[in-house]
């Protein structure tokens, strides 16, 4: 068989699936049958009071990846609301699958989701040097489109390392929200990611004029202050890159969200009717 799960159960609140192929945004044939399959199977878990989702993706391929595409997106992340709610931890890995016993296939791919404390740390990378952080950013509510995100970090204090650093990284995120809030945040951790690591690049490209004026549309600014913003070099800590181009009426960010290997976030709820976030990126090992 292409692939093997195993549901949780009363005594073991994990789902895992081992697989020949990685999960694709748009599933065919067999996938399909896996997808439901393993949505059948994140549903049957139970959230524990103030543990958070863990989830990790591993495989020796050495391919195009980004984490929160095949942990969430291209499972679905609806199904992730209820087990969302404190928060979760993804994460990618390279190392060699272990098929379970009762398997005589070999497989590939492996995906894990269970519930965690707040504390658990990456079972794959070491935290090495903080290239940005940023303390207190307060939201009036939730954005939910990558420019916001943009933009709102662009023009909040962010300390970031002088030294550039193009390999991978890891992100942590913690939310302090009013305690009546809930969203699926495994639904928005995508445009806060693309946002956030867009943040820390420079614009090099053909399109700088073009991609100004839309933005400036949605943005409430004008095209030459998106200009300048774009073409910060002191925040870019991740490079410079065709950060942005037009896509059909508007634009599509490019940051290098592939060489994040893992995400935390964690959301704490309070009295306060704000909602705040700090956050760190920071190279791994």
């Amino acid at each position: 068989m292409s692939y093997y799960i195993k549901y949780p159960s009363k005594n073991n609140n994990v789902t895992e699936l081992w697989s020949a192929a990685r999960l694709p945004f748009e599933p065919k044939g067999w996938f399909l049958d896996m997808r439901k399959d393993l949505k059948d199977a994140i549903r049957q878990m139970s959230l524990n009071d103030g543990k958070i989702l863990y989830a990790s993706y591993n495989s020796p391929d050495q391919g195009f990846c980004d984490i929160d595409n095949v942990l969430f997106y291209n499972v679905g992340s609806g199904v992730f609301k209820n087990i969302c709610q404190n928060g979760f931890l993804i994460e990618r890995g390279y190392k060699n699958i272990v098929v379970p016993a009762e398997r005589q296939e070999e497989y590939s791919h492996y995906q894990q989701y269970s519930l965690v404390e707040k504390t658990q740390k990456s079972q794959y990378w070491q935290k090495k040097r903080v290239l940005a952080a940023w303390k207190e950013i307060v939201l009036e509510k939730m954005p939910e489109k990558p420019h916001q995100y943009w933009q709102i970090m662009k023009k909040h204090r962010v300390l970031v390392d002088a030294v550039p650093y193009n390999g991978q990284y890891g992100l942590e995120i913690i939310m302090y929200l009013p305690y009546k809030f809930r969203q699926n945040f495994a639904g928005l951790i995508r445009p806060m990611l693309d946002g956030i690591i867009a943040s820390l690049h420079s614009y090099s490209g053909d399109y700088l004029n073009e991609v100004s004026q839309r933005l400036a549309t949605v943005l409430d600014d004008k095209p030459e202050e998106i200009s300048t913003l774009l073409l910060d070099q002191n925040r870019a800590v991740l490079g410079s890159r065709c950060l942005v181009h037009p896509f059909s009426d508007f634009v599509q960010w490019n940051p290098a969200d592939d060489q994040c290997v893992f995400i935390k976030l964690i959301n704490n709820f309070v009295s306060e009717n704000q909602i705040t976030m700090n956050g760190m990126v920071f190279s791994v090992k």
